[in-house]
Formats: C-alpha cells, structure tokens, sequence
C-alpha cells in the first residue's frame, strides 16, 4: 500500500491537471496604409490586424512556447489607375522559448489585384534560433521576389 501511495501522488506531481494554463491576449489594429512605388505616393487604404497570442507554461510557471494567430487583411487603392490590390495573412506563429526556433504555418501572404492573385506564399516555414530558414513547405516566391514590387507594378500601370 505505501508503494502505491508513492505511486498515485508521483502521478499526481506529473499530471498536466496541475500545469500552469496558457494565457491568452488578443489584439486588434486598424491603420491607413500608403504605398510608394519608386518615391512617389501609388496607392492607399487600410490594415487590419487581429492577433490571438497563446503562452504555454510548465508546471512551474516558466513560459515554455508561444503561439500566435494571425488575421490580417490590408486593401490598396491605386491613385493613378483605378486598380485595386488586397493583402491577407491567415496563419498560426509557433515560438519554441527553450530552443528559440519558430514556425509559420498557414497562408503567409496573399496578395491579390483586381485581376487575380499576384503573389502566394502559403505552408510551412520553420526558422532557426539565429535565423536561417531550415525548411520550407509549399510555394514561398518570396524568397525570389520582393512583393512590393508586384504591388507597385499594379499600383502604377497606366
């Protein structure tokens, strides 16, 4: 009996009953937007950001992980030509705090004009503690191309 006893409140000890339980913040943000293509105004309009940030304890209180969620939506309006371009961002942000890594998962970016997308960068992104990305999942085109200047392209074609 008293090898159970030990047992049942080890198990007790271990149990994530008796974790800390994550905290969650959530925040929105609305701004005007203006786009400058080549130093000169091209387009304006607004952001809106909404972020859902969860932190994960262990049992001793320590922050161990941090996840946010992001929606984003941003919508341009030329002011040459009449077109229009629209940004999303729907995706969850993990932080690892014990190894410092981070992954991006979800739609990174979405860029849209009037005519169809422009730009998709949506999966998965996983980036080291100093930095460097160690893998990539589906289509990240910006790696190989600035998107503002896809948006200036629009923005400003006559």
């Amino acid at each position: 009996m008293k090898y159970l006893s030990i047992l049942i409140f080890t198990m007790i000890g271990l149990s994530p009953a008796f974790a800390i339980p994550p905290t969650i913040t959530t925040s929105h943000f609305e701004f005007p937007e203006a786009q400058y293509c080549d130093g000169t105004l091209a387009g304006t309009g607004s952001t809106q950001i909404n972020i859902r940030i969860i932190t994960f304890y262990n049992r001793f209180g320590d922050p161990i992980r941090i996840q946010a969620v992001f929606d984003v939506t941003t919508a341009l309006q030329s002011v040459t030509n009449n077109e229009t371009v629209s940004g999303s961002r729907h995706n969850l942000v993990t932080v690892d705090l014990a190894t410092g890594t981070e992954t991006h998962f979800g739609l990174d970016l979405l860029l849209q004009s009037s005519v169809g997308p422009i730009q998709v960068n949506a999966g998965t992104l996983a980036i080291s503690s100093d930095g460097n990305v160690y893998f990539v999942n589906g289509p990240h085109p910006f790696f190989d191309q600035d998107p503002n200047e896809l948006v200036c392209d629009v923005l400003t074609d006559p």
